[in-house]
C-alpha cells in the first residue's frame, strides 16, 4: 500500500524515503491515537500529517480515516482552520521549489501588474478589458480599505483556482476533475425531500454572497470572475470526501447523537448552498447596484434565516422526541 508525501501530497511507494516530486524526506512516524469520547472510537493519525492539495483543487486527507462524522466531533473548527492555513503556507513553500507551479504564478502576477498599469496610462481597449475580466486583474483596486483587503484575498482564491487547472495539465491529469460529480451531488441535495435541507442551503447561500461581495471588492460585473472561480471550487469541494470545507463546516456539528450520515448531509447542504449563492452572485453583479452592497445585505438575510430555521427544526425534533 502506498503513502503520500507530507509536503506536496504526491503518492509514493511504501519503501521510498524521499519524495520523487519535491525531494522532501518522508520517514515513517509513530502513530498517535485521537480518541473521540462521545462516540468512543479512535483514529490513528501520524504526526506532521499534511492535508495535501488534491488535483481537484480541494484539500484532502493524506490517509484514510474512519467515519467522517466521528472525526468532526473531535476536531474543532479553529483547529481545522489552522491546519488548512498551515497547509496553504506549506503549499506556497512547495510552489517556490516547483517550477511547474512557480512559473505560472509569476506569469499571473506579471499579467495583473500590466493590466492594472495600462488603464492608468490611458490604454484600455476592449482586448485589455476582456483580459482584465478573465484574469480578475482589477480585484483589490477599488472599494476602499475593505475592498482592497477583500480583493487581495480574492486574488489568492482566483490564483489557487487557476493553479488547480494548470498543475493537472502538467501532470497529464484532467483539470476539471470533480466538477461533474459535484454537479451530481448538488442536484441530489436540491432534489432531496427532507425539509431539513433548507436550513443548510440558506446558510451556505448567505455565506457565499457575503464572501463574494468581500472577495470581489465591489460587486461589479468586471470583478465577477472570482465568483465563477469560487463556484467551481465549491462544486469540487462538494465532490470531495474529506476536503477542507467539509472538515471545517463539519467541525461545527457537536450533536452527540448525530450519525456520520446526518453530519455529512448537513455539510453537503451548506456547500450546495454556497454553490447556489455564488451562482446567484453573477447576475446580481450584472444589475450594477453595488453601491447598495446588495450581496452583503441579501447574504446576511439568508444566513440569519437559515440559522433561525435550523434552530426551529432542532427544537421541533427535541419536542417530538
Amino acid at each position: 500500500m502506498g503513502k503520500f508525501c507530507k509536503n506536496c501530497g504526491t503518492q509514493l511507494k511504501q519503501d521510498v524515503k524521499f519524495c520523487t516530486k519535491c525531494g522532501t524526506e518522508n520517514t515513517p512516524a509513530e502513530p498517535q491515537t485521537l480518541v473521540d469520547p462521545q462516540v468512543r472510537t479512535s483514529a490513528n493519525l501520524a504526526p506532521n500529517i499534511a492535508f495535501a492539495s488534491a488535483t481537484a483543487g480541494e484539500s484532502r486527507f493524506a490517509h484514510a480515516l474512519p467515519v467522517v462524522g466521528e472525526l468532526f466531533a473531535a476536531v474543532g473548527p479553529l483547529k481545522v482552520l489552522s491546519q488548512g492555513l498551515s497547509g496553504l503556507f506549506r503549499g506556497f513553500g512547495s510552489a517556490i521549489k516547483d517550477k511547474k507551479r512557480l512559473i505560472p504564478a509569476l506569469i499571473l502576477a506579471l499579467l495583473w501588474f500590466i493590466l492594472t498599469l495600462l488603464p492608468l496610462l490611458g490604454i484600455n481597449p476592449m482586448p485589455v478589458r476582456w483580459l482584465s475580466f478573465l484574469s480578475f486583474a482589477q480585484g483589490g483596486t477599488s472599494g476602499g480599505l475593505l475592498g482592497v483587503v477583500g480583493g487581495i484575498m480574492g486574488k489568492g482564491i482566483f490564483a489557487y483556482f487557476l493553479m488547480s487547472l494548470v498543475i493537472p495539465l502538467t501532470r497529464g491529469q484532467k483539470p476539471f476533475a470533480g466538477i461533474g460529480s459535484g454537479i451530481k451531488s448538488f442536484v441530489q441535495v436540491l432534489g432531496s425531500k427532507n425539509p431539513s435541507r433548507f436550513a443548510p442551503l440558506l446558510i451556505g447561500a448567505g455565506i457565499a454572497l457575503i464572501f463574494y461581495n468581500f472577495f470581489s471588492g465591489t460587486a461589479l460585473l468586471q470583478n465577477s470572475m472570482v465568483g465563477i472561480a469560487a463556484l467551481l471550487l465549491s462544486l469540487r469541494a462538494l465532490s470531495s470526501k474529506a476536503g477542507f470545507l467539509k472538515r471545517f463546516f463539519g467541525a461545527f456539528t457537536k450533536n452527540k447523537n448525530a450519525k456520520g450520515n446526518s453530519v455529512s448531509d448537513r455539510v453537503n447542504g451548506i456547500i450546495a448552498g454556497m454553490v447556489s449563492g455564488f451562482t446567484l452572485s453573477i447576475p446580481l453583479s450584472a444589475l450594477n447596484i453595488h453601491r447598495f452592497q446588495l450581496p452583503y445585505a441579501l447574504g446576511a438575510s439568508l444566513l440569519i434565516a437559515g440559522l433561525i430555521l435550523g434552530l426551529a427544526l432542532k427544537s421541533k425534533k427535541e419536542v417530538s422526541a
